[in-house]
């Protein structure tokens, strides 16, 4: 068998793409990683789910700059929708953590057994003791859901009601 047999289409982004939209690419494909290609479209890189975490984690000073941007943008909205400084920075504060958070929660592998049907079981959570952890089996068919897009804008819609 030769590697092209394999071979599939995947998802991609340019060295200048947006942090924030290939993260948010990886969380609504669920892909555990994205290619990185340069302007002529050649491989440059593979970025895995947790190296983008990473990214997004690291000191302000250190970030790179497409990360930079994308803060720079997501506070230039939140000051022209009519929040001062101190809103502005809170609400960002607020969006980075949940936006973190969600693709943690969507990008970790959950699921032990995907082909199976019944949630406790593609998530492997009938070989947990019912006395020990009787919420998470009954609460399997939840945790088996994942939001996706839909998901994502409305816990951003709920996140920003509640701070502006």
């Amino acid at each position: 068998m030769r590697a092209r047999a394999l071979a599939v289409e995947y998802e991609t982004v340019c060295l200048d793409s947006d942090a924030l939209a290939a993260a948010r690419s990886m969380a609504q494909q669920r892909l555990p990683a994205v290619l990185v290609v340069g302007a002529e479209g050649t491989p440059k890189a593979i970025l895995p789910a947790t190296q983008m975490v990473r990214l997004l984690s690291t000191p302000l000073a250190r970030r790179a700059p497409a990360v930079l941007r994308s803060d720079e943008r997501v506070l230039a909205l939140l000051q022209d929708a009519g929040l001062d400084d101190r809103q502005s920075v809170l609400v960002h504060r607020a969006f980075t953590a949940w936006v973190l958070g969600y693709l943690l929660v969507e990008l970790r592998a959950m699921e032990d057994e995907p082909a199976e049907p019944e949630p406790a079981f593609r998530l492997g959570l009938h070989r947990l003791s019912a006395h020990e952890f009787p919420r998470l089996r009954a609460m399997a068919p939840g945790l088996a859901e994942h939001g996706g897009p839909a998901g994502l804008a409305a816990g951003l819609d709920s996140l920003l009601e509640q701070l502006t």
